[in-house]
């Protein structure tokens, strides 16, 4: 059963490392990351996980709900989100609609973006980096956007990544 976890901050491998021992190896961790630049002289990349401070994990065992109490005072640990056992087909859906858009480091590509309805973006690299943008219009090829009063027309497969805001 897969589980969302909020996690703390820089606390996630500590947070795996103690998972596992409870669990064993065969606790499975998904975390969603994108690619991103730092603006710099140097275009610094980095990653940065597309859910914030949340992670999917999933385990047999984690049907058990006084287990998933016991779980709840992990250290790294803030809080396992209820509803989680009416929801597994949606988290397995979202799930693998990341992986199927993960380009071959495992990074999320623009296509996963690009099948969103946004109405206003972010741009995480590109000469655009951390600007926002609101969407003009769209189609299958470009996308049409207005920053500060001035429409850009973007060709979808220029590899700049936006996300949602």
């Amino acid at each position: 059963m897969w589980v969302v976890i909020k996690y703390k901050k820089n606390q996630y491998h500590s947070l795996v490392e103690k998972f596992i021992n409870v669990f064993g190896k065969d606790a499975e961790f998904y975390k969603p990351t994108i690619r991103c630049e730092k603006p710099s002289i140097k275009k610094k990349l980095t990653k940065k996980n597309l859910l914030g401070d949340y992670v999917f994990c999933f385990h047999k065992k984690l049907e058990n709900f006084q287990l998933i109490n016991v779980l709840k005072n992990l250290g790294g640990l803030k809080e396992i989100l209820n509803g989680h056992v009416f929801y597994q087909k949606e988290i397995s859906n979202f799930i693998e609609m990341c992986k199927s858009h993960e380009d071959i480091n495992g990074f999320i590509t623009q296509e996963f973006f690009n099948h969103l309805e946004i109405t206003k973006g972010k741009f995480v690299t590109g000469p655009l980096t951390n600007l926002i943008f609101d969407v003009v219009s769209r189609n299958s090829k470009k996308l049409k956007i207005s920053i500060n009063n001035k429409t850009i027309i973007l060709n979808k497969k220029t590899g700049y990544i936006y996300q949602p805001v």
